[in-house]
């Protein structure tokens, strides 16, 4: 599990500055062997997109298509997510 809290915890730095390519590697080598991992890391994707939709500034185009539809349909559709 330590190995689990690292990576979380590098993968919310991300969101706050550059991580460097040994911090990358570690998530690169560590994603595909934990479905905990990706899911929260999919999960903080999921609330960046929808702070920024809500907030009116613009989403990259290499971050993916981010409209309310999208990010509703991501919610449901999300382990976890909310309920109908």
């Amino acid at each position: 599990m330590g190995k689990c809290k690292n990576i979380t915890r590098l993968l919310s730095d991300a969101l706050d500055r550059s991580l460097s390519t040994g911090e990358w590697v570690a998530i690169r080598l560590h994603l595909p062997t934990c479905s905990g991992c990706r899911n929260y890391r999919k999960q903080i994707r999921l609330l960046r997109e929808a702070a920024r939709t809500m907030s009116g500034i613009f989403m990259p185009d290499t971050a993916g298509p981010c409209n309310s539809a999208n990010l509703r349909r991501e919610l449901y559709r999300s382990p976890g997510g909310v309920s109908r």
